[in-house]
């Protein structure tokens, strides 16, 4: 039996919202179920050993493909604020980088970190939000009103308005593309990155962020491990590694990591992007292109367990489930496709 034409427009569009996996991309995470893969999670990855390391440790997919880092940026806009002018003590230039669940303490720093500079919470240009940390089901977050001060990215916004302070540039348009705040940043992520931006998009939060690949990622985020003493990529190493709940919050999946492993860093962003580093340089860049937070999760763990000797850190994982019973998991497949066994 043939199919109506309206079935097969209905299958048309359908194909159409299907994500592919395109070319610039490798396997990284597999849902099992019952034996059989399910869902496969695809993207770039890029390990590096060090700065000036020419071939990567290990790589999936194209590593020379840009994506936007969202998050991930987040070292680095503190890296160029710091050589802006910008003096930050240790929890502070951990506030500045941070992702924060928005819990109580997060709040108060930022207040503080604000009234130092002379401003106040509403001369934040970022969104108004609920705290990170009721979207994450995190206990004991009470607020029920979206506010600028809640907002996971409140704390660089206040870094930036004490850096725009310090520098005598205007406070009200500081995340315009051209605002000399915006254009100097530009500047020294093109000359730490070493490489021109693909592009630059708006983050979530209003403020510029850069489309770099994977490599130059990797490359930077090893420059914060091998920072020698005293230098401002060190400082942001140290400054991550005392207070991991501060760049993230309590419970969360980066926090874990570098709570249990000593000497490595995680920045997580939005739409499934990772920048992380190990003490010894070992550095890596992660973007899943579909951007699932659970494919983070795994890969981040298989990383530990090939690059350190922590083999028993677990992440949370979403099993899959049928009926009472777990029937299977998700699983890092780190550019293998499929596996022995796999169907």
């Amino acid at each position: 039996m043939t199919k109506s034409h309206s079935a097969a427009r209905r299958d048309d569009t359908v194909s159409k919202l299907t994500p592919e996996a395109q070319p610039q991309d490798g396997v990284l995470a597999v849902l099992i179920r019952s034996g059989i893969v399910e869902s496969r999670h695809y993207g770039r990855l890029a390990v590096l050993r060090e700065t000036n390391c020419a071939e990567p440790l290990l790589s999936v997919g194209n590593i020379d493909a840009p994506f936007i880092l969202r998050s991930v940026f987040k070292p680095i806009q503190a890296l160029a604020m710091t050589r802006l002018g910008l003096t930050l003590i240790d929890q502070d230039l951990a506030l500045s980088l941070s992702s924060h669940s928005g819990e109580k303490f997060h709040q108060d720093r930022v207040r503080r970190l604000l009234v130092n500079f002379g401003f106040h919470e509403n001369d934040l240009c970022n969104p108004a939000d609920l705290p990170l940390g009721l979207t994450l089901g995190i206990p004991e977050m009470h607020d029920t009103q979206p506010a600028r001060i809640a907002h996971n990215c409140s704390g660089k916004h206040a870094a930036m308005l004490a850096c725009c302070a310090i520098n005598g540039w205007s406070k009200i348009d500081y995340l315009k593309p051209d605002h000399p705040l915006q254009t100097a940043i530009a500047a020294i992520t093109t000359d730490i990155a070493r490489e021109e931006p693909a592009r630059w998009a708006v983050d979530g939060c209003g403020a510029p962020v850069p489309a770099l690949t994977p490599r130059a990622v990797a490359r930077i985020y090893s420059s914060f491990a091998c920072g020698a003493e005293g230098t401002t990529e060190r400082q942001i190493f140290e400054a991550m590694r005392a207070w991991p709940e501060i760049v993230a919050g309590v419970g969360r999946n980066s926090t874990t990591v570098m709570r249990a492993i000593p000497g490595i860093i995680v920045k997580d962003g939005a739409e499934g992007v990772v920048g992380l580093a190990f003490s010894d340089g070992t550095a890596a860049a992660l973007k899943v292109s579909d951007g699932a937070q659970r494919a983070c999760r795994v890969v981040i763990e298989y990383l530990v367990h090939r690059f350190t000797r922590y083999k028993n850190v677990r992440l949370a994982n979403e099993p899959a489930i049928g009926g009472a019973e777990i029937v299977g998991d998700l699983r890092a497949r780190v550019g293998s496709g499929e596996l022995e066994g796999d169907r």
